[in-house]
């Protein structure tokens, strides 16, 4: 189940076994908010001792099976680094090289999506030390979402509304990662205010029983779409009332306005 995370990892961080060596910027990375991460670099290289030649280097992803999925590759013969998964070429920036004994591989990637993160990446290298090696290392990189677009859609669908009427408001849209699935209170917020006076305070909607939540469903490798429903009997003191719904925070909401027949 999802839960809160606190804080991410910005430094430099390193995982290394004997004979390959791969960096990454970041072990967690942030997707919207008012402050995504930027950027993700890693770098691959031998690091062994007594290598006389080094023969190829790779980086890649674990796909869900195990399977080595390349993303750049460079081989002693190679004249600048492959990018294996043109897939990622728009958004990335590849460097390294090989000479003798000596070499590394890099990839800057920039406008980060999901499937960047909640991966397994490794790094191989082939060398010659004594005699043929090869080895590999991984390090796994995982995501933080924010909520994205919050829409409301009231049923029935009306410019006024009589007094006594149930009137459905449905919120729904991309919550993101950041949440508590055993206390969906705590994401989603139901406030009104009336709008006489544009400078009214929102407050809290008064009936918690009116609000149902729908359990958060995985759009994607670390995104969610969620929703929460208020079903409110309008009244006569309804006319020209807001009701806004957030996730989070007043950021992430939608609102409608109400007027009742005869007002």
């Amino acid at each position: 189940m999802p839960k809160w995370r606190l804080g991410y990892v910005t430094a430099f961080v390193l995982e290394s076994v004997i004979g390959a060596s791969l960096t990454v910027s970041q072990r967690q990375i942030t997707i919207g908010s008012s402050n995504p991460t930027s950027q993700l670099t890693a770098r691959c290289s031998p690091n062994a001792p007594g290598i006389t030649q080094v023969f190829t280097i790779e980086i890649g992803k674990k796909s869900s099976t195990g399977s080595d999925q390349p993303i750049i590759r460079l081989t002693n013969t190679d004249t600048s680094v492959q990018v294996v998964d043109t897939r990622l070429q728009q958004r990335m920036t590849a460097s390294g090289f090989i000479s003798g004994a000596t070499g590394y591989i890099q990839f800057i990637l920039t406008d980060l999506i999901c499937a960047d993160a909640a991966s397994t990446y490794y790094c191989t290298t082939s060398y010659m030390a004594g005699s043929a090696r090869n080895d590999e290392t991984t390090v796994s990189i995982t995501a933080r979402t924010y909520p994205e677009q919050i829409e409301m859609f009231p049923t029935p669908v009306s410019l006024r509304y009589d007094e006594g009427q149930l009137l459905s408001m449905r919120c729904t849209g991309r919550i993101g990662n950041q949440f508590d699935e055993n206390n969906l209170q705590n994401l989603w917020t139901w406030q009104w205010r009336s709008v006489d006076n544009e400078f009214t305070t929102w407050t809290s909607y008064l009936n918690d029983q009116n609000i149902t939540y729908d359990s958060p469903l995985s759009s994607d490798e670390c995104q969610y779409t969620g929703a929460s429903t208020l079903v409110h009997t309008v009244s006569d003191e309804d006319n020209g009332r807001q009701f806004r719904c957030s996730v989070l925070n007043e950021d992430y909401s939608a609102n409608k306005t109400v007027y009742v027949v005869g007002n």
